[in-house]
């Protein structure tokens, strides 16, 4: 940690400066103090941004990991023909895909509302307050676009684990590489106007 040293410093010299009183016979030796005030820089610009992207990052992970998890089960479910058995059993076709868009969609929302109390516990300023009821209203329209972009996805796939993974990685790098450029593009003061 960042104070770990002086304040290791401080109880040393302390420490010291007891043993030598004691060594002259000074009587005040044992109450003796040294006290430690540490009052370090507010964070620059570019650490903001810096910590900003380290939080996208996480969040990105966060929500790679729930699309990801929808196409195992939709590759899944065609692996082993449970999807054809419900067609065949006389569900309509729009009824297993709305079924399964709603279903996904309330397991998507969970994610949304447990990533803002995060950033609230955390009190990241760019994702609480004012911005709060917009990340939600984003972290939901992410989830009406990547469900229905991650049944298309699904059907390159054989099996449910291969999917899941490439689509992982997909959701991760894409989000990852997006996040980075827009970090660079908040500190190079140039382009600042066109990042905000």
């Amino acid at each position: 940690a960042v104070f770990g040293l002086p304040a290791f410093l401080s109880l040393r010299n302390k420490a010291r400066a007891r043993e030598a009183l004691r060594s002259k016979g000074a009587s005040s030796a044992s109450t003796f103090d040294i006290s430690l005030t540490s009052s370090p820089w507010p964070k620059t610009a570019k650490q903001k941004a810096i910590n900003q992207a380290f939080t996208g990052i996480a969040v990105t992970i966060a929500f790679a990991f729930v699309p990801a998890g929808v196409a195992g089960f939709i590759i899944r479910e065609r692996q082993t023909g449970s999807k054809h058995l419900q067609i065949i059993s006389g569900v309509n076709i729009v009824a297993y895909w709305l079924s399964n868009f709603a279903w996904d969609f309330l397991n998507f929302l969970p994610s949304c509302i447990i990533a803002l109390i995060v950033f609230a516990i955390y009190d990241l300023e760019a994702y609480t307050g004012d911005a709060a009821g917009v990340v939600f209203l984003t972290s939901l329209l992410f989830a009406l676009a990547i469900i229905p972009f991650t049944y298309c996805m699904s059907f390159l796939f054989k099996t449910p684990a291969t999917g899941q993974v490439v689509m992982l990685l997909i959701y991760f790098l894409s989000g990852t590489i997006l996040l980075i450029v827009s970090a660079i593009l908040s500190v190079i003061s140039s382009t600042k106007e066109i990042n905000d």
